[in-house]
Parts: C-alpha cells; sequence; structure tokens
C-alpha cells in the first residue's frame, strides 16, 4: 500500500512521487498526477469566483466522468462540502434535494439538460465550460480536517423518501485505509469505475485510488455492452458489479480477463447458484456489505468453493466491529438472528437536518459508550466472527399469522429454470393483514402464466408461502446499485389491475 498522508493534500503528495503517472483515464483521454493538480486549482479559481468558502455545499450533477473527480477535489481544496445528485431522478427530485442541502453552487453537465427555469436559488456551471478554461489556476493547498465534513449523500432511496448522510473525511479515510489493506494493493493496479459516482459504492473508488495512488479508468457509460468489453479486454484489476449485471455476464458467456483480480458483489441480493457458476466462469468474487452510512464496504470475504454460504457478507474491515442486538438493543450470542449493530471509524454522523432519525439509527453502548449505527438489516455473527444478513427487517411479513420471509420467497422463484429475476413483498389487506406478492421477469422467448409459476413453487414451498398474486413484467424497477424500487413496483400493479 502507498505510504501517503490521508490528512495532508494527496494530490501534492501524489503529483511528487508520481509527477507523469497517469491517475485518471477516460475514453482515451488520460490526466497525470501533476495535470490533475494543475486542472484541479484552475477549478478552485471558478469556485471563488463564485463566491464559495469554508463549508458552502456544492453539488455535482453528472454521469461518471473526469470532470466529476476535479470538481470534487476542487470542492474539496477550497474547504467546501460536495453534494452527488442522482441523475436518474426527475428535474423536481433534484431541486427539492438541492434546496434541501442549501446547495450555493451546481456543477452539471450540459448534457443532462436540467435546470431550464431561470428563477435558480444558486449559481450553475457548466462542467464543459470550466474544464476547458485555459485561464491561470491559484496556488491552493488543501487542508484536511478528520472531523470536518467530506461529503453531504442521500442513501439510494430504494423506498421512502431518501435520507442525506453526513460523512467527515475521518469516516472516508478509514473506509478507503480499510479496504485497501484487505486488498493488499499497490499503485501499479487499476481501479475501473463502474458503478455511479453519486452512489457510495461509485463514489468511495475515488478516495480508495487516490489514497493508494492507483489509476481510476472510468468508462463512458455503465451499459452491459461497454462493461463487457472491459471485462473481456482486462482493463482494471479491481470493479464492482451488481448482482442484475452479474447475471447478464454470465448469461452471455462473458469469461473475465485475467487481469481482473478482484470483482466486489454486492448492492443487491444474488443467489448461491449464480455465485457458484461466477467462481466457475473465472470471476475472482468478493462478497461485500456496507451501506452509504458506512461510507461503502464495512464487510467483505473472497469467495472460494470453500466459503460459499447462503447470506454470507463476509468478514470485518479495518476497525469495524459487528454485533446482533435483541428488541431492548441488547448483545445477543454468536448464530442468533437479529438486527445488525456496527461500530467503526467510517460510521456516519448522522443525517442532515434529521435529528429524529439520527437519534434512533446511531446509538451509543452504555457499556463501552461507542456508537452504533443499526442498520436496521437481520443478520447473524458465527463462531468465527463472519456477518451473514439475511435482508431488511421490512423483508419479514406476516400473512395469516405466519411469518414470511419475502427473500426467501424471491430467491425460490429465481431458481425456477424459465424466470430471470423476481422480486417479492407484502401488500395490507383486509383478509390477511398482509398479502405476498410477487413480480416475476420471464427468461427470453419464455410464454409462461402466473398459476404455472405458482404450480411451481407448490414444488418446494409451503402453501402459506406461495404468492397470493404473481405479476408477470417485462422488467423489474431497480436503482444503479440493482436495489429494486419497490414505489416503482407498485406502481407498476396497480396499472396492471
Amino acid at each position: 500500500m502507498l505510504d501517503i498522508s490521508p490528512y495532508k493534500d494527496w494530490l501534492i503528495q501524489l503529483s511528487k512521487k508520481f509527477p507523469d503517472k497517469n491517475i485518471l483515464s477516460f475514453e482515451g483521454t488520460n490526466l497525470t498526477t501533476w495535470e490533475l493538480l494543475k486542472t484541479r486549482n484552475s477549478i478552485c479559481k471558478e469556485l471563488y469566483k463564485n463566491g464559495i468558502s469554508k463549508n458552502d455545499t456544492v453539488a455535482i450533477i453528472s454521469n461518471n466522468t473526469l470532470e466529476f473527480v476535479v470538481e470534487l477535489l476542487a470542492i474539496w481544496a477550497v474547504g467546501a462540502v460536495p453534494v452527488p445528485i442522482n441523475i436518474r431522478q426527475s428535474e423536481k427530485e433534484i431541486s427539492e434535494q438541492l434546496d434541501f442541502v442549501n446547495a450555493k453552487l451546481v456543477f452539471t453537465d450540459s448534457k443532462l439538460n436540467f435546470f431550464n427555469n431561470k428563477n435558480l436559488k444558486f449559481n450553475i456551471i457548466s462542467s464543459d465550460e470550466v474544464f476547458n478554461n485555459s485561464e491561470a489556476a491559484v496556488s491552493e493547498k488543501w487542508k484536511l480536517e478528520p472531523e470536518s465534513l467530506a461529503l453531504l449523500m442521500f442513501t439510494s432511496g430504494a423506498s421512502g423518501t431518501p435520507k442525506c448522510v453526513k460523512l467527515t473525511f475521518r469516516n472516508l479515510v478509514s473506509s478507503a485505509e480499510a479496504v485497501l489493506k484487505f486488498l493488499n494493493i499497490s499503485p501499479n493496479e487499476t481501479w475501473l469505475a463502474t458503478l455511479p459516482f453519486y452512489h457510495i459504492g461509485g463514489f468511495s473508488i475515488i478516495t480508495r485510488a487516490l489514497l493508494g495512488g492507483n489509476k481510476i479508468i472510468i468508462p463512458k457509460s455503465n451499459s452491459f455492452e461497454n462493461i463487457s468489453k472491459y471485462i473481456l479486454r482486462g482493463n482494471g484489476n479491481y470493479l464492482s458489479l451488481v448482482p442484475t449485471m452479474l447475471r447478464k455476464l454470465l448469461d452471455s458467456k462473458i469469461i473475465p480477463h485475467k487481469n481482473i483480480k478482484a470483482v466486489f458483489l454486492g448492492g443487491g441480493r444474488v443467489t448461491l447458484k449464480i455465485v457458484k457458476k461466477a467462481i466457475k466462469s473465472g470471476y475472482n468474487i468478493v462478497t461485500v456489505y456496507g451501506s452509504t452510512e458506512t461510507s461503502s464496504m464495512i464487510a467483505a470475504d473472497k469467495l472460494d468453493d470453500k466459503i460459499i454460504k447462503s447470506s454470507f457478507a463476509g468478514k470485518p474491515l479495518g476497525n469495524c466491529e459487528f454485533k446482533i442486538i435483541g428488541e431492548k438493543g441488547q448483545k445477543l450470542a454468536s448464530e442468533q438472528i437479529s438486527e445488525i449493530a456496527i461500530s467503526s471509524d467510517s460510521v456516519a454522523v448522522g443525517y442532515l437536518n434529521n435529528e429524529q432519525e439520527t437519534t434512533r439509527r446511531f446509538k451509543k453502548d452504555s457499556k463501552t459508550k461507542k456508537k452504533f449505527y443499526l442498520t436496521n438489516d437481520l443478520g447473524k455473527i458465527d463462531s468465527e466472527g463472519r456477518l451473514y444478513v439475511f435482508g431488511r427487517k421490512d423483508d419479514i411479513m406476516i400473512s395469516g399469522g405466519e411469518n414470511i420471509s419475502t427473500i426467501e420467497v424471491a430467491d425460490k422463484i429465481k431458481e425456477i429454470n424459465f424466470v430471470e429475476d423476481a422480486f417479492a413483498f407484502g401488500i395490507e389487506d383486509e383478509n390477511w393483514g398482509e398479502k405476498l406478492t410477487a413480480v416475476a421477469v420471464l427468461k427470453d422467448g419464455t410464454k409462461k402464466t402466473a398459476q404455472e409459476l405458482k404450480t411451481q413453487l407448490e414444488k418446494f414451498l409451503p402453501s402459506y408461502k406461495i404468492p397470493k398474486e404473481i405479476f408477470i413484467v417485462s422488467e423489474i424497477p431497480r436503482s444503479a446499485l440493482g436495489k429494486v424500487i419497490k414505489d416503482k413496483v407498485l406502481l407498476m400493479i396497480k396499472e396492471k389491475k
């Protein structure tokens, strides 16, 4: 691992150690560490011209690009706080989030065509214009303070209103250092940015790469066609895949190049069948577990035939401590299943402008005084300290007096040979309390009915775990990280009724 001081200007250190090293690459355009430092300082000048000062919030609305990384580093260098925004949202949703964080300035890609309204509360800078600006750069030295606010990031919001997580530099550095140590990565290795920078799984690649002195390769898009080319050519040693992308790669018989040393798999539920097939096909799978509130992955392990187990999430990274807590917050013994609580230097400060949720989800242990984040995930810890995750607490529903795991039902539907994807959930019902419901995507060319699906399920599930309704759909709406967007699923089935 590269010896970079985490609380001194990363770019100044890198440009001295490797002045001619290509550190960023995007579709044939490369930036050396020296060029990145110079460009960052040029954008600092633009920020000052727009009145940006310490602790101001500056949003970035962009695809994964060179500009995103440079803008981020410039925002940090002037002491402001970056807010990456999910570009897949509507303009109304984006405007609401910008108001929520009180954004003073927005960097945006001109191709995205947001903000035709002239009456805006913030200034807008086109990424294209500022990146091509030839004005002389200011001489800027980034002063990192461990406990200062480094990032405001909205959760993926797969269901309900997204929360805005407050992360410090200590949080981000702790997370990056833990992953770099786990991988034992060297400066000549590279990261392929396959997840959006506006989600923590994609964003954290930037901090890991810069602290490790590693090159970041940014694909033009994260489409299946594009990512499969990178995997076949071996562009990048480390990358992340969501389960849906991995399934597509396997179905298309895409064999990874030997240069790919690790594929991080997280962001959604994946069946053992898929994981085993991936390993057999040459994918070096690393299972990971984490969230925005934990600054990305907090547990990980390299999978092989000996440790492939259902719901296995990995071992704790860095100074992370897991505990399983009961209904009253008491610590439970190993192998008991309940809510996962996490303590680590990478655990967030809390939520912006949401004291109630911060108090509910971030609690101090009465004995150790350590702060724990209550994840709302169900899991267990085995006798060797490995973590297993069984889904959200909300994934357990009660129907007709029976406890049902919707994750288990969805997994069983996915095991049917003509099913491509599935999602199960509960809907409020007068007779049952909650009615077990599912949506399923059939494989291309398959013509099956919902009743035929139920008949297949009856072979390996008890009657109370058979969905009362199954809807055949063309696709299941998911976030960029592969999480099902339940609100959109509910809208789909409402339209089908």
